[in-house]
């Protein structure tokens, strides 16, 4: 009885490339890519942001009329945002916070903000640079990341415009993906 039971399994073990479910065993994917069980479920970008949004503007009480510069995430390695993540990370927080019934400005982090050892700077002295007329500006929302060989790390601080004061902040560490390796090495042109 023992050898049939193992007989009916074993196909569908192979089949799948992965071992039963209390097992360690490594996953691979179609290509061959050795992944980790939770490596090989899909990102859900969407409730990532949507997390962000919660720990920083819903968490600092900011009123939904406020409206909220929020800048493209970039590499802290490189400060630029040229690869596919930071533009899919920018966008996710952007429709997260619409969603929530915020205002959303965009702005690109290189033309307002330098991030350097010592933090978050602005570039100009000069506030009319970020304010106009007819809307004043109070929040930003800026989104950096850093990928490791085993996690993507996710930042998202809520910056006091006036004072430079980060009000409150997120982040989220996501195992690596063969789905997160593609967007950190794909550039946007």
């Amino acid at each position: 009885m023992r050898i049939v039971s193992i007989s009916l399994i074993l196909p569908i073990i192979l089949w799948t490339g992965c071992a039963p479910e209390n097992s360690d065993q490594i996953c691979y994917d179609s290509t061959g890519f050795a992944i980790e069980k939770e490596q090989s479920k899909p990102v859900d970008f969407d409730k990532i942001m949507v997390e962000a949004t919660k720990a920083t503007a819903i968490k600092a009480k900011l009123p939904i009329t406020q409206m909220i510069m929020v800048t493209d995430f970039v590499k802290i390695g490189t400060l630029r945002n040229d690869t596919k993540l930071g533009f899919i990370l920018s966008n996710k927080l952007k429709n997260a916070l619409v969603q929530k019934g915020f205002r959303v400005k965009e702005a690109e982090v290189s033309k307002f903000f330098e991030i350097g050892s010592t933090g978050l700077k602005l570039l100009s002295r000069d506030k009319s640079n970020l304010l106009s007329d007819e809307v004043k500006l109070k929040y930003a929302l800026v989104g950096t990341y850093t990928a490791t060989s085993k996690r993507l790390i996710i930042f998202v601080k809520l910056i006091d415009i006036t004072n430079g004061l980060i009000v409150e902040s997120y982040t989220k560490d996501i195992p690596i993906t063969p789905e997160i390796i593609d967007l950190v090495d794909e550039k946007i042109s």
